[in-house]
């Protein structure tokens, strides 16, 4: 009776074994990357007084073994309050085919291969243990922070949205601000402290 008992916990525990690995391999998930973290590639400009731009580069994986997953949406958390942060919008879609991704009031540029912002719905598909990598364009109408102005890095951290409504978060991350917009005031001098 000893001996079949062993038995019998040895095969459920085999059992619950391959039940957890079946259920790992199903599950649908994707690891988010932010691939080159130099300030050429991931930066934060204000452009006028109520235009903010965003480039981040980064890399998505279908981390499932068995599952397709479809991307619905891009979206990115920063430290401070924008309602009108969203994606650049994609020329093609706009009317403007084979134009390239641009930003309003600026002359940056980028080929649409290089950038994800398309890359939603049927151009979004990605294959378990496939990637995708390019850049995410945002742009937004509030300023930056003042306190951010200088060396200080921007946290932030980008949201795939798939089609099912779930949320996939990168890690956090930085970009570094780029003043070229004359209104938005200097930082304090350090030492010196505003109420």
């Amino acid at each position: 009776m000893g001996i079949s008992s062993a038995s019998l916990a040895i095969s459920l525990g085999m059992a619950a074994w391959n039940v957890y690995l079946n259920v790992s391999a199903r599950k649908e998930t994707l690891s988010i990357a932010h691939r080159d973290r130099s300030a050429v590639a991931n930066f934060v400009e204000q452009l006028q007084e109520y235009l903010t731009v965003f480039c981040i580069d980064i890399l998505i994986v279908n981390t499932s073994q068995t599952k397709t997953l479809t991307i619905a949406d891009y979206r990115l958390a920063i430290p401070w309050k924008d309602d009108d942060l969203r994606p650049l919008p994609d020329p093609e879609e706009i009317g403007e085919p084979g134009a390239q991704y641009r930003f309003p009031c600026s002359e940056l540029s980028f080929r649409r291969t290089d950038v994800l912002n398309h890359r939603r719905f049927v151009d979004g598909v990605i294959e378990p243990g496939k990637a995708i990598a390019g850049l995410l364009l945002f742009q937004g109408t509030a300023q930056i922070a003042s306190n951010f102005y200088g060396p200080r890095p921007v946290p932030v951290t980008v949201i795939v949205v798939d089609v099912k409504g779930r949320k996939h978060k990168s890690e956090s991350t930085c970009v570094m601000p780029v003043k070229s917009f004359q209104g938005v005031p200097e930082p304090p001098p350090p030492g010196i402290r505003i109420d």
